[in-house]
């Protein structure tokens, strides 16, 4: 089967996925023909629905965009759209991805084609119009993606991140140090997961990790890869290193979180408070950074 050139069937009124839009809330597409501006409507209680729809005719990402959020009043335009795509790609990641840190796109037969089009145009749309990249899209798919080869580097931080937790400590180790001290229980069961056979040594856990991380961010995605026309975003991202460079900049540091907070104190209760919170947040490390801001 040539998997780059299969299509999939378009999705039916009963598929889960299926996208519809509600008419009574007036949802559409308006193009401003003087500016090249369209204005797309999306409800938060539907976020991810109504920006695949709204995204399924390439021509649009040739406009500039002015997005509105149902019941919600923007005075920021950029900054709804930013907040919008945030949500966007958290939902997406969440359903159609793997991994935690570094997710891939899954092939699936149960995705209908449209899906993975809509998605790259939103990637597309979101990087020129706003510089935004979502930092949970493996950076090994996206630079195989746009540039259609790899560094072996590259597949490793993107492996390393999309595991979670305890089995992310054991690769490391395993990968850095070496197998010895490791729970080979751990290391077999990630291994079996993606269908390796060997069991790891100090000799090829290098290359064992490597195999794992081309089924999941090269080979099991290049299907969705395809149809997102990554290709498209070479002029933008120029190279793998200017894009880890880009990725890198965008990524939140607990210096510049710290930096944001900008008020000013009007007594000592509040002055110290606010030595409290910037002392936090230089002292943690990125996983607690990350979830703080998560909750902000």
């Amino acid at each position: 089967m040539d998997l780059m050139h299969t299509e999939q069937a378009s999705p039916s009124m009963d598929d889960p996925i299926a996208i519809e839009s509600d008419a009574s809330l007036n949802l559409h597409l308006s193009l401003d023909e003087e500016t090249r501006t369209t204005r797309i409507v999306v409800r938060r209680m539907n976020l991810m629905n109504d920006m695949l729809d709204q995204f399924s005719d390439d021509s649009i990402i040739e406009t500039t965009f002015r997005v509105d959020v149902v019941g919600e009043q923007a005075v920021d335009e950029d900054g709804a759209f930013r907040d919008v795509l945030s949500g966007f790609w958290g939902e997406v990641i969440d359903r159609f991805f793997v991994g935690v840190d570094q997710a891939a796109p899954v092939f699936s037969g149960a995705t209908p084609t449209s899906i993975w089009e809509a998605i790259g145009r939103i990637l597309y749309v979101g990087l020129v119009q706003l510089g935004y990249l979502p930092l949970r899209f493996g950076l090994a798919s996206l630079i195989f993606g746009v540039f259609g080869a790899l560094h072996d580097d590259h597949l490793l931080l993107s492996w390393i991140g999309s595991l979670g937790g305890l089995e992310r400590e054991v690769m490391s180790q395993a990968i850095d140090v070496g197998v010895r001290n490791c729970d080979r229980g751990i290391l077999c069961d990630i291994l079996g997961r993606h269908a390796v056979p060997e069991l790891p040594t100090d000799i090829n856990m290098r290359r064992l990790a490597l195999q794992c991380a081309e089924v999941q961010f090269v080979a099991g995605a290049m299907y969705p890869l395809h149809r997102m026309r990554l290709e498209r975003l070479r002029p933008h991202l120029i190279s793998p290193s200017h894009t880890m460079g880009i990725i890198e900049r965008l990524r939140p540091s607990s210096r510049a979180v710290s930096e944001m907070i900008q008020t000013e104190a009007t007594n000592s209760d509040e002055e110290r408070v606010l030595g409290y919170l910037r002392r936090f947040i230089r002292d943690i490390n990125s996983d607690l950074l990350r979830l703080f801001l998560s909750v902000c």
